[in-house]
């Protein structure tokens, strides 16, 4: 499959076919109504952190707090962006105000909680450049994608920390082009891996310059030797352990999320480089997401996190829909392309019909999309906020 007008006279291929057992992969509202529905459940959201008010600092505060925070802000700056709006300005510079990274000291006991930070910021401060055209905010993403590149494995490693980094089948180090979260924990950080990618890719598009791209191409060459399962094309959600005489993946089931930024920044890279293989890749990822069985029923709505109790936290739960960003950028940059953006157009508004008619009370959405309502806990707030903005971004008009 490549980035090109498809012709309809010919047959589509399977991956890309809508299926037919998808619950209303259409949508009656108007782009201005969904809006107006988001811009509620901004509110709502809005109301949950102050109440919280644990996302004021690095040290000593909520690390959880300050990654709902940030894919909060993240969230309104890609609704305006979307929207060609400016109506979440206030409240984006608002949250930036709240949380602050102290990167100071290098050394620190605690800099594994700083490296959280710095992802989660720069990924931040280069959506709200995107959305506000603000020069200090892609200043500001430079300087915290500085901080993450000191923390990134080099290109010419053959050891980390005094730990050596071992080569894969190809004979390249695996590690390279990933964050490593600490100097003493030899822990490379892979959410952080993946921001990084994304942030890499948007500065390589608005700065032209290399060193961006070479990091991006490098952090998507080391996760496709490591985690990305070449079966599902679906990235496994892990960390990983480098020791004196050995390296452990701690991997765990293919995350929704962590599949989602893989998209994302695919689609931006891919769209720096003009590079085929990359599109394709992206292309595959994104498919392999929509399709994916263990993530769906044959109505289409995403259940990731719906199971076990969703008044507990936990990634699947608040960063699901971080996946609908990643299709969301996808459909954005592949305009020619009208069989993909059907079925990523087709994809989102399932999920939103879900959330509105399956899963919602008054402007609250619950964590499960496929009903009932169980309550409007915060982490799955968040993750019906980034359904309702990536249904904006794929309406027409």
């Amino acid at each position: 499959v490549s980035n090109q007008q498809t012709d309809l006279t010919t047959e589509i291929p399977e991956s890309l076919r809508v299926p037919l057992g998808w619950r209303q992969p259409g949508v009656t509202l108007t782009k201005g109504d969904i809006f107006a529905v988001t811009y509620r459940l901004a509110g709502r959201i809005t109301l949950s952190l102050t109440e919280r008010s644990k996302c004021d600092e690095l040290i000593g505060g909520s690390l959880l707090s300050v990654q709902q925070s940030e894919a909060f802000a993240s969230a309104l700056s890609i609704c305006d962006h979307v929207a060609k709006s400016t109506t979440f300005n206030n409240k984006f510079t608002e949250f930036l105000s709240k949380s602050r990274v102290n990167y100071s000291s290098r050394s620190s006991k605690n800099e594994h909680f700083v490296i959280e930070q710095l992802g989660w910021r720069g990924y931040t401060m280069i959506h709200g450049y995107h959305a506000y055209q603000n020069p200090s905010l892609i200043l500001r993403a430079i300087s915290y994608w500085n901080e993450l590149e000191y923390r990134t494995v080099p290109k010419n490693a053959v050891n980390y920390g005094g730990y050596r980094i071992f080569a894969g089948t190809s004979g390249r180090p695996v590690y390279i082009g990933y964050v490593a979260m600490s100097n003493w924990d030899h822990l490379l950080n892979q959410s952080d891996t993946l921001l990084k990618l994304t942030l890499s890719a948007h500065l390589a598009e608005k700065t032209k310059l290399d060193k961006y791209k070479e990091s991006a191409c490098s952090a998507v060459e080391s996760i496709k030797s490591i985690t990305l399962d070449p079966t599902t094309m679906l990235v496994k959600h892990g960390d990983l352990y480098v020791s004196t005489s050995s390296t452990q993946v701690q991997s765990f089931e293919p995350s929704c999320h962590m599949t989602g930024l893989l998209i994302e920044g695919l689609s931006v890279l891919a769209s720096v480089t003009e590079d085929e293989s990359l599109i394709n890749l992206m292309i595959h990822v994104a498919t392999s997401a929509i399709n994916a069985p263990q993530w769906h029923g044959s109505d289409g709505i995403l259940k990731v996190g719906s199971d076990g109790d969703v008044s507990t936290y936990n990634d699947d739960h608040a960063f699901k829909g971080f996946l609908l960003r990643g299709l969301l950028e996808a459909y954005r940059r592949t305009p020619t392309n009208t069989a993909f953006r059907t079925l990523i157009r087709s994809y989102i508004n399932v999920q939103f019909n879900a959330l509105r008619e399956l899963a919602r009370e008054g402007d609250d959405y619950g964590v499960d999309w496929r009903g009932p309502f169980k309550g409007p806990f915060l982490h799955g707030q968040l993750a019906a906020f980034d359904a309702l903005v990536a249904t904006i971004g794929v309406q027409e008009s």
